[in-house]
C-alpha cells in the first residue's frame, strides 16, 4: 500500500482514461478462482496519511463494510459485484496513522517481539528458505545451536546472513557453515573505556 497513490488499484480507474485498468478486487473476484479470496494489505498506515477520497485507502470504507462490499463497483469496466465474502489482512507499524474509521471496522492483533522460542522457531524457517533458493544441493542444514548465534536478528536480516554465507561455502568449495562463518554478525569489538591508544579491546557476545 505504500506505493498505491489511488484507489484504482483495488476498484479500478475511470474508463474514459486511455490507460483504464481493472482493479484488484474486480480481478480476483469476478476473474479469479475463488468468490473469497484473501487480500493482504501491507503498510496500510503508509497509505492511509492522504485526505483526498481518491487515496488508496479511501475505497476501504466501502469494501469493509458488509452491506457496501456486496455492491461495490469496478471504475474500469463500470460493472457492479459483490466482494463481500473478501478475507482482508492489512499489516501497519503505527496504527496511529490509521483512520479511526477505518480502524473501527477492522479487528486488531497486535504482535509483540518473539520469545526465545519463538526467535528460534523463526530462525530456523527463514534459514530453511534461504538454503532451498541458493539451490545448492546437499548443502547442509545448520544445527539448533549455529542458528541460536543469529537468531536476535530481524527475519530479513537472516536471511541476508544465511544467504552470504551459503556463497561463501561455495567459493570455498563447502557445503556446510560454522560458526567462524557468522563471526562478524555474532561479535563485535568495542572499546574498553579505560583503555589508552585504542589498546584493551573487548570481544563481547550479542544474544
Amino acid at each position: 500500500m505504500d506505493q498505491a497513490e489511488t484507489s484504482s488499484a483495488l476498484l479500478g480507474s475511470e474508463k474514459t482514461w486511455g490507460n483504464s485498468t481493472i482493479g484488484l478486487v474486480f480481478e480476483q473476484v469476478m476473474l479469479g478462482e475463488y468468490a473469497n479470496p484473501i487480500v493482504i494489505l501491507d503498510e496500510l498506515d503508509k497509505a492511509a496519511t492522504r485526505s483526498s477520497h481518491s487515496a488508496p485507502a479511501a475505497v476501504l470504507h466501502t469494501l469493509l463494510e458488509p452491506v457496501t462490499a456486496s455492491r461495490v463497483r469496478d471504475l474500469s469496466v463500470d460493472l457492479e459485484f459483490d466482494a463481500g465474502l473478501i478475507t482482508w489482512v492489512a499489516t501497519a507499524n503505527d496504527p496511529a496513522r490509521i483512520p479511526r474509521t477505518l480502524l473501527s471496522r477492522m479487528k486488531c492483533f497486535w504482535i509483540g517481539m518473539p520469545n526465545a522460542e519463538q526467535a528460534m522457531l523463526i530462525v530456523q524457517a527463514v534459514a530453511a528458505h534461504a538454503i532451498k533458493d541458493a539451490g545448492v544441493p546437499g548443502f547442509i542444514t545448520p544445527s539448533r545451536a549455529l542458528l541460536s548465534e543469529i537468531a536476535h536478528y530481524s527475519a530479513r536480516q537472516i536471511y541476508q546472513i544465511i544467504s552470504e554465507v551459503i556463497a561463501r561455502c561455495v567459493t570455498e568449495g563447502r557445503k556446510q557453515m560454522t560458526l567462524a562463518d557468522l563471526k562478524k554478525w555474532v561479535y563485535r569489538d568495542e572499546e574498553d573505556p579505560d583503555s589508552k591508544g585504542g589498546e584493551g579491546k573487548e570481544r563481547v557476545t550479542l544474544h
